[in-house]
């Protein structure tokens, strides 16, 4: 896996073995930064469920001003440590170890109200339709917190499978393969 787009293009980042891992292919990852275009630029970013960081290295790549990782596991904090420090981002990136449905409070992400926020949780959340409508009431209640800013666009992939179970309203919605790809803003 490598960054796509921005000063750190071209370089590989460090990931998992095994099956439980399946982070976004390249052209995903291209389509959402395309389709995010300018915005990128500046923002405050979360990273939520970040495995090894590919989103929120990406932002920073593309010229996010700050990216704010949380994973439950401490393996995966250690994986996107080495890619902060790999590709130069030790300034503008910080590691929170904690469930990514708790929304960092404004304290941990430094009182700046988040712009861009990537949720990427593993598909087997999405096997029971309680956990699936938990994972999308959260997502609606980042865009609803004072931790993002008016604006802000959250970007949520989940099985495409889960689609007839998750009610999102006003989301523009990308199907790719097995992954649908949700893109709402606070405020519309």
């Amino acid at each position: 896996m490598r960054i796509i787009g921005g000063t750190a293009r071209g370089r590989k980042l460090a990931t998992f073995r095994g099956r439980a891992i399946r982070p976004a292919l390249a052209r995903i990852r291209e389509s959402i930064f395309s389709h995010l275009g300018a915005c990128v630029e500046q923002s405050i970013v979360l990273d939520l469920y970040a495995g090894c960081g590919a989103y929120g290295l990406e932002a920073l790549s593309r010229g996010a001003r700050q990216a704010i990782f949380v994973d439950s596991s401490p393996a995966a904090l250690q994986v996107i440590e080495t890619n902060i420090s790999n590709l130069g981002f030790t300034r503008q990136a910080r590691t929170l170890c904690g469930d990514a449905l708790i929304v960092p409070s404004a304290e941990e992400t430094e009182k700046e109200p988040a712009d861009l926020i990537f949720m990427d949780p593993p598909f087997d959340l999405f096997g029971s339709p309680h956990r699936g409508q938990e994972i999308i009431r959260r997502a609606t209640d980042l865009l609803r917190a004072r931790s993002t800013r008016q604006g802000a666009r959250l970007i949520l992939r989940f099985p495409a499978f889960a689609r007839r179970e998750i009610a999102l309203e006003r989301a523009e919605l990308r199907r790719y393969g097995e992954s649908m790809v949700a893109f709402l803003e606070k405020g519309i």
